[in-house]
C-alpha cells in the first residue's frame, strides 16, 4: 500500500518510499524488500534522498500498520535510516536484523517518512521468511583439545561433566558461511554469531583458539543445539542436534534431608516420601558434623535459582535463629501436591554431595476474615464494644479460637465457617495503655486457618485526646484563585456515641465549609481563601476543643505560586475519565452560571496574551443552567479564535490527561436550527486544545449561500495560529432536531479526528489533523504544573461572529475513553488500589511496610495484610514542617534499618516547577522517635535543580553507598534563551548524571554549593562523586542481581524546548541556537526515550558544558565523532513514553517466567508496565512486551518479597497492587 498525506491543504508532495535491504553492512547491492529473504541477517533501510535530504525522521513498524496505535519498532532521526539502527561515524554501517527471530511466513514492514515541511509518506513492503528445513550436512563437532584435534560428532554424544569441551562447526569443505548458534532454543538472541571460520560455539580468542563450553551455565542433562548456516551460495540451512552432559560424579554419603514439626529439630524424620500438612515444618540436613556449607533448591534443579544458602552449623532450609533454633517453613511457596528439595552439601574435604527429597504438601481450605483486624479506643472502665466479623471459607469447618486476652471475648466459640461472629473488647479494670493480641482460628487438626490482630487503647477519661488526620495541613494554590480546601478527619478518643467539638481559626483566610461545631467521628472541609493573598508561604492554625479533651492545634501551610488559573481553581481543572455532564442539577465545579449554579466545567480558555486574561474570557452572566429542561444555555459574543483573532469568550471546558488514552469528546447541541442565527457565521460546538492558537473544533455553523442562511458542520484544526486542516459538511435545515458533534483525540498516532453525528447515533467523518504537535498532547511533563495536572483541555463554545447575539443550548457533554489495539497479555493479576495523593516514589522496609513519598514532602507508611489490603496508613509531615513544601521525588531505606528501627533518606528540592531554585536539591535523613519520623538531619545540600521539574530524583543504597540520579538543567545540554520551560539555566558539574556517596564516611562533606561559589564551575568539592554522565532525566534506576545498573532516560519531549551545546568543542558554554538542526541550528527536535546499562565513567549523550561534554549523543547531529566514553542505548523505549520507574522482578510470580526481568512503568504514552527480558550476559535486550495497562500516570514501581507488584499512580492518586493469578502448567 502507498499513501501520501499532507497537513496543509495547499501543500504538494510526491508520494513513494523505497524500502530496501542488503546482505552487507555497507548497504551494497541493495534490493527492494520483497519476496522470500534468503539470508540469516538483513540490513533493511530507507535510502537518503539526493542531492538534498529533506527528511526529518523515518519510523519503522514490523507487522503493525502505521495507524495501529503501537509505538514504532525503530525511529531514525538522522541519515542513514536503518531499520535496526546505524553505527557511528565515520562508517555509519547498517546494523543487521536477525531474520531467524521472525516466524516463517508472510510479514511486512510499514514506514512513515516525515519531511521537514511536515508532510509525510506512508508505505510498506511485504516479504516472506522461509521455513528453514532441517538438514544433516551441518557438521557440528566437539573436541577435548583447544586445537580442535580428534573432533567427534556432537549429535548423540554423551559428555562427561568434568571434561573440557570445544564445540564448533566444521566449515572447511563448504566455503565461506555465516553461522549462528542457539543452545536449548531455536530463536532469540544467538549465543554466538560467526561471520568467518573458525565457527566456534563459545567464541574464538584473537589467536584463533576456541573458548570452552561453560557447563556451569549449560548444566548436566539432555540439551539441544540449533545451528543456522548461510552458505556461500546464500542458502540458509538449519540443523538441530541433541547431546547429553553427564551429571557430576557423586560419591554416596549418609547425609539426609530431614523434617521436624519442632524448631529444635526434635523427633525428626526423613523428608523424602513424607506428607506435610498442619503447622509449619522445620527442614534441615543431618548429620552436620562434617558439613561446611549447604545450598538448598526448592522445585528447581541445581542450575536454577537457589532457595537458601547456609554456611555454618546448623544447616536449615529457611535459616537459623540467634538461639540456634530453625526458622519455620510455612509452605506458602510450595505446590499443592508433589514437591522436591535438592541440597548441594559440601563436606570438609571439599566433596560435593547432591541430595534430593520428594514429598507431598497438603494445603487445607482457606478462611478469610472481614475486617482483617480490629482496633478499639476506650476510656478506662468502659465497654465492652462489639465488633461483627464475617468469615468466608472455601469449605464448611468448625474453628476454635485461641490467643484470647483477658480484655476480649469471642461469641460463639468455637465458630462455624462460613458465617459470622462477634468480638467484644472491654476496658473494664484495664489500666491506661495500648494492648495487642492475635486471635488464632484453628481447625480440628490444630492448623491455624486464619488470624485476627486486635488492639485496645485505653485512655484516661480526664485527659482525652483527639485523633486528627492529617496532623499538619499543606495546601497549594495560586493568589486570587478563590478557595482551596483540605478534608480533616476527626475521631474522639473514647468510643462513646458522639463527641461534640468546636473549631476555631487564627487567620482571616481560613474557615470551615459549613458550621464551626461538629460531632466526631466525622470529616469536615477546611477552606483557605487565596483572594488578596500574595505569592509565598502563609501559615495559620486550627484549634479543636471539647469538654474533657486536650486542646488540639492543627498547623496549616498555604503555598501560593504565580497566578494563572483564575477565575477557576487550579486543582479542580483536571478530571478523571470518563467524564459526563447533563444539566439537570447543580454540577458544582468552578465555572458557574449567572445564578451561581455549577455547570460542571472546570476551566475557561483564556484570551491570547495581550488581549485579556481568562478572567476577561469568562462571562458568567451569559450562562444559564436551565435545570428544569436539562439544558446549559449559552448566549454568544462576537469573540472567536481564528488566526490572529484570539478573543473567544466562554470557551468553557475541563482538563484531562491526554497521553493516557484515546479520548472521545462528544456533545449534544439542542435544536440549533431553531436558534436566531442569521447566516453571519454564528456557531456553537466543541473544542480540544491547549490555547486559542492551538486547537481543533467541530461546530454547527450558520452562513449564507446566495444571500440565504444555510448550515454546515465545520471541522477546523489550527496550530501555532495557522489553520492546517479545514472542512465543511453542508447540511439541510432540520428544525426541531439536535446535532451530535464529536472529536477523537489519538495521542498514539498523533491524530485528531472530527465527526458529525446523525439522529441514529452513527457518526460521519469530517476531517483529520495529522502529525499534531506534541505539545498539544502534553507528552512532556516537565512544563506541566502538577497542581493542574495537564496542559490540554476540551469543552464547548459559542460565537455570533458577524451577526447579533443569539442563544445556543447544550443537552450533554462527555469525554470517554476510546478503544485502541491492545498488545497480547501473558499474565493475569488481581488488582487493588489505595488512595494516596500524588505519590512519587516508594521503598520497602525490613518491617515489610511500604514507604511512599508524596509530591510536596509528606512521607506515607502503608501496612498491608496478606491479602494486600491497607490496614494502617500513617503520614509523616517532617519535611514540609521543617522546610515548607518541597518537590520530593526520591526515597531510600538506610542499610542499617531494622524492623524496629526504620531510617529513611529523602531527596527534595524547590517546590516551584516553573522557576526551581538554583542548587536547591537536598537529601534528608529521617529517623524514628516517639512521635514518628521526627528526627531530621540534612547531610547533603546544594544539588542541581532545573528551572523546570528536573532535579534530584530516585535514590537507593548499594552497600553503604547512597546513589541518586540528577536530571539535566536543560532540554538537550545547551541553554537556550527562547522563553521555554527550562529557562536560561546552564548545566552544572553534578547535573544530568548518576551520583554516589558514602554518607557514613567520617568527615563526610555533603555541602555541594556554598553561597558565593561559581555555580557553573567545575567540581564543587563535596564528597559526592559521579558514576556516569549524559543522562537527560533518568527518574529511576535499578541495581540488578547481575551486578549491573539499568536506567530509563526521558528524551527531549517537545521540539522547541531544547538544544545541544552550541559547539562540539570545549569550551561550549553559552546560549545555543534553538533552530532545528537541519536548518543549521542546535535543536535535535523530539527524541525517543531510551534504556541504558549505566557503567562507571561512561557518557550517555546529554551534553554538559561544565564537564566539557560538548558532543551530543553519537555526534551525528554535529558532524563529529562521539566522545571516547560514549555508550549507545540498550533499547529504544519509544517516543513520548516517559519510562520512569524501573525495578527487577523477583518473587516467583507469573509461573517464574519473569525472574530477573526488568519492569518499567511508562508515565506518558502507554500508562503501562513494560517487561524487558535481558540477554544472558545482561548486556542487551532480548525482548520487550507489555504485562499490565490502564494506569494513570504511573511514576514508580516496586516488588515486595512475595513477588507482588506495587505501582505509584501519580496522576490517579493511587498506590496500586498487582498479584499474579498463576495458572502454571
Amino acid at each position: 500500500m502507498r499513501r501520501c498525506f499532507i497537513l496543509l491543504l495547499w501543500a504538494i508532495h510526491a508520494c513513494g518510499v523505497d524500502i530496501l535491504w542488503s546482505r552487507t553492512s555497507d548497504r551494497a547491492n541493495p534490493m527492494p524488500l520483497s519476496g522470500e529473504l534468503d539470508a540469516l541477517q538483513a540490513h533493511i533501510f530507507v535510502p537518503t534522498p539526493t542531492p538534498t535530504n529533506n527528511i526529518q525522521r523515518v519510523e519503522f513498524w514490523l507487522d503493525w500498520t502505521v495507524d495501529s496505535g503501537m509505538p514504532p519498532t525503530k525511529t531514525e532521526g538522522l541519515t542513514p535510516y536503518d531499520f535496526a539502527g546505524s553505527g557511528p561515524k565515520p562508517t555509519y554501517i547498517a546494523y543487521s536484523y536477525n531474520l531467524v527471530n521472525i516466524p516463517a511466513g508472510d510479514h511486512f514492514i510499514a514506514v512513515r517518512v516525515t519531511y521537514k515541511d511536515n508532510t509525510f509518506d506512508i508505505d510498506s513492503a511485504n516479504f516472506t521468511i522461509p521455513a528453514y528445513p532441517d538438514v544433516n550436512n551441518i557438521y557440528v563437532k566437539y573436541s577435548n583439545s583447544d586445537d580442535r584435534s580428534s573432533p567427534m560428532l556432537l549429535s548423540g554424544a554423551t559428555i562427561p561433566y568434568e571434561d573440557f569441551v570445544y564445540i564448533f562447526v566444521d566449515g572447511s569443505s563448504t566455503g565461506d558461511r555465516v553461522v549462528q548458534f542457539f543452545m536449548d532454543k531455536a530463536v532469540g538472541t544467538p549465543d554466538n554469531t560467526d561471520l568467518a571460520t573458525p565457527f566456534d560455539y563459545a567464541g574464538t580468542d584473537p589467536l584463533g583458539v576456541p573458548h570452552p563450553l561453560d557447563k556451569t551455565l549449560v548444566g548436566p542433562g539432555l540439551h539441544s543445539l540449533t545451528t543456522y548456516v548461510q552458505t556461500a551460495s546464500d542458502i540458509v540451512e538449519k540443523n538441530t542436534i541433541l547431546f547429553t552432559i553427564n551429571s557430576p560424579v557423586v560419591v554416596l554419603q549418609p547425609y539426609e534431608i530431614m523434617v521436624s514439626i519442632n524448631p529444635d529439630r526434635s523427633n525428626a524424620m526423613p523428608l523424602d516420601g513424607s506428607t506435610l500438612q498442619g503447622g509449619p515444618s522445620y527442614i534441615f540436613t543431618a548429620p552436620d558434623t562434617t558439613i561446611v556449607s549447604v545450598v538448598f533448591y526448592l522445585n528447581t534443579p541445581e542450575t536454577g535459582t537457589s532457595y537458601h544458602k547456609e554456611g555454618k552449623v546448623p544447616f536449615d532450609f529457611t535459616g537459623t535463629a540467634a538461639d540456634l533454633t530453625a526458622y519455620p517453613w510455612a509452605r506458602n511457596d510450595a505446590n499443592a501436591g508433589s514437591n522436591y528439595i535438592i541440597a548441594a552439601v559440601t563436606s570438609d574435604d571439599g566433596t560435593v554431595y547432591h541430595l534430593r527429597a520428594d514429598f507431598t504438601v497438603i494445603i487445607p481450605g482457606t478462611v478469610s476474615l472481614t475486617p482483617a483486624s480490629i482496633s478499639a479506643v476506650l476510656a478506662t472502665d468502659t465497654g465492652p464494644n462489639t465488633f461483627q466479623i464475617t468469615a468466608t471459607a472455601s469449605s464448611m469447618d468448625t474453628l476454635t479460637i485461641t490467643g484470647l486476652p483477658a480484655w476480649a471475648m469471642v461469641m460463639p466459640n468455637p465458630i462455624v465457617v462460613p458465617g459470622s461472629f462477634s468480638v467484644l473488647i472491654s476496658a473494664q479494670s484495664v489500666a491506661v495503655g495500648t494492648y495487642t493480641a492475635t486471635l488464632n482460628f484453628q481447625n480440628s487438626a490444630a492448623v491455624t486457618m486464619a488470624s485476627l490482630p486486635i488492639t485496645l487503647t485505653v485512655n484516661d477519661p480526664n485527659n482525652l485526646m483527639f485523633d486528627v488526620q492529617p496532623t499538619i495541613v499543606n495546601m497549594i494554590g495560586r493568589p486570587d484563585s478563590g478557595d482551596t480546601g483540605a478534608v480533616i478527619s476527626v475521631t474522639g478518643a473514647p468510643l462513646e456515641p458522639s463527641v461534640v467539638y468546636t473549631v476555631s481559626v487564627d487567620v482571616m483566610w481560613l474557615r470551615t465549609s459549613t458550621s464551626t461545631q461538629f460531632t466526631a467521628p466525622n470529616d469536615f472541609t477546611l477552606l483557605a481563601n487565596t483572594n488578596n493573598l500574595p505569592e509565598g508561604t502563609h501559615t495559620g492554625s486550627v484549634t479543636l476543643q471539647a469538654p474533657n479533651y486536650a486542646t488540639f492545634n492543627l498547623p496549616v501551610n498555604l503555598q501560593l505560586t504565580a497566578a494563572g488559573c483564575e477565575p477557576v481553581i487550579c486543582n479542580q481543572i483536571r478530571v478523571a475519565l470518563p467524564y459526563s455532564l447533563v444539566f439537570v442539577q447543580n454540577n458544582d465545579k468552578a465555572v458557574v452560571d449567572k445564578n451561581g449554579v455549577g455547570t460542571g466545567f472546570t476551566y475557561v480558555l483564556s484570551h491570547a496574551p495581550g488581549t485579556g486574561s481568562s478572567v476577561d474570557a469568562y462571562k458568567p452572566d451569559l450562562l444559564w443552567m436551565d435545570t428544569a429542561k436539562g439544558l446549559l444555555r449559552m448566549k454568544t459574543t462576537a469573540g472567536i479564535n481564528a488566526g490572529t483573532l484570539n478573543n473567544a469568550d466562554n470557551s468553557i471546558g475541563v482538563g484531562f490527561a491526554v497521553p493516557n488514552q484515546i479520548a472521545v469528546i462528544t456533545a449534544r447541541l439542542v435544536e440549533p436550527y431553531t436558534s436566531a442565527a442569521t447566516g453571519n457565521y454564528e456557531q456553537a460546538g466543541i473544542w480540544f486544545g491547549t490555547d486559542q492558537d492551538n486547537y481543533v473544533k467541530v461546530v454547527w455553523l450558520s452562513y449564507k449561500s446566495g444571500g440565504i442562511p444555510a448550515y454546515a458542520i465545520q471541522f477546523v484544526a489550527e496550530f501555532g495560529g495557522v489553520t492546517v486542516a479545514e472542512h465543511k459538511e453542508f447540511v439541510l435545515n432540520q428544525p426541531g432536531l439536535d446535532q451530535l458533534l464529536r472529536i477523537i483525540v489519538d495521542p498514539f498516532t498523533r491524530k485528531i479526528y472530527g465527526q458529525m453525528g446523525g439522529q441514529t447515533g452513527t457518526y460521519l467523518p469530517l476531517g483529520t489533523a495529522e502529525n499534531v504537535p506534541s505539545e498539544v498532547f502534553g507528552f512532556d511533563a516537565a512544563g506541566i504544573d502538577p497542581v493542574i495536572g495537564t496542559r490540554s483541555f476540551a469543552g464547548v463554545m459559542t460565537t455570533h461572529r458577524k451577526g447579533v447575539q443569539t442563544q445556543f443550548s447544550f443537552g450533554s457533554f462527555d469525554i470517554e475513553q476510546g478503544e485502541r489495539p491492545l498488545p497480547p497479555m501473558d499474565f493475569t493479576f488481581d488488582r487493588k488500589s489505595h488512595p494516596l495523593t500524588h505519590p512519587t516514589n516508594m521503598v520497602f522496609g525490613p518491617d515489610g511496610k511500604l514507604y511512599v513519598t508524596e509530591l510536596y514532602g509528606n512521607v506515607h507508611t502503608l501496612t498491608y495484610d496478606s491479602n494486600l489490603n491497607v490496614v494502617e496508613h500513617q503520614i509523616c509531615t517532617t519535611i514540609p514542617d521543617h522546610f515548607g513544601p518541597r518537590l520530593t521525588l526520591g526515597i531510600a531505606m538506610d542499610p542499617t534499618s531494622t524492623p524496629g528501627n526504620i531510617i529513611l533518606w529523602v531527596s527534595h528540592s524547590s517546590p516551584d516547577l516553573r522557576a526551581g531554585g538554583l542548587n536547591s536539591g537536598s537529601i534528608s535523613r529521617l529517623s524514628e522517635s516517639s512521635s514518628g519520623f521526627s528526627n531530621l538531619t540534612t547531610p547533603v545540600t546544594g544539588l542541581p535543580r532545573a528551572e523546570a521539574n528536573h532535579g534530584p530524583n530516585s535514590m537507593a543504597f548499594i552497600g553503604n553507598r547512597l546513589w541518586i540520579t540528577i536530571g539535566g538543567n536543560t532540554g538537550a545540554g545547551g541553554a537556550v534563551n527562547n522563553g521555554m520551560e527550562f529557562g536560561v539555566r546552564e548545566e552544572q558539574w553534578l547535573s544530568a548524571a548518576l551520583l554516589y556517596m558514602d554518607p557514613f564516611e567520617p568527615g563526610f562533606d555533603g555541602d555541594c554549593y556554598d553561597e558565593g561559589e561559581d555555580p557553573w564551575g567545575k567540581d564543587p568539592g563535596c564528597d559526592v562523586s559521579i558514576w556516569a554522565t549524559g543522562l537527560r532525566n533518568s527518574y529511576d534506576f535499578v541495581h540488578h542481581s547481575n551486578g549491573m545498573i539499568y536506567a530509563g532516560d526521558n528524551g527531549l519531549g517537545l521540539a522547541n524546548t531544547g538544544a545541544y551545546p552550541k559547539s562540539p568543542y570545549a569550551p561550549c558554554f553559552g546560549f545555543a541556537d534553538p533552530t532545528p538542526y537541519y536548518d543549521g541550528g542546535d535543536n535535535p527536535l523530539e527524541q525517543t526515550d531510551l534504556l541504558y546499562n549505566v557503567k562507571q565513567g561512561k557518557y550517555y549523550g546529554h551534553g554538559n558544558p561544565a564537564r566539557d561534554e560538548c558532543v551530543y549523543k553519537d555526534g551525528s547531529y554535529q558532524g563529529v565523532p562521539p566522545l571516547p566514553n560514549f555508550v549507545p542505548p540498550m533499547a529504544d523505549l519509544g517516543m513520548h513514553a516517559s519510562p520512569d520507574g524501573i525495578t527487577e522482578y523477583k518473587g516467583g510470580g507469573g509461573c517464574g517466567q519473569l525472574e530477573g526481568n526488568l519492569l518499567v512503568v511508562r508515565y506518558s504514552l502507554g500508562d503501562d508496565i513494560r517487561r524487558i527480558v535481558l540477554s544472558a550476559d545482561g548486556e542487551s535486550v532480548a525482548s520487550i512486551s507489555t504485562i499490565a495497562m490502564n494506569f494513570q500516570d504511573p511514576l514508580s514501581i516496586r516488588v515486595n518479597a512475595n513477588g507482588d507488584i506495587f505501582v505509584a499512580e501519580h496522576g490517579g492518586n493511587f498506590i496500586t497492587t498487582l498479584r499474579f493469578v498463576d495458572n502454571c502448567p
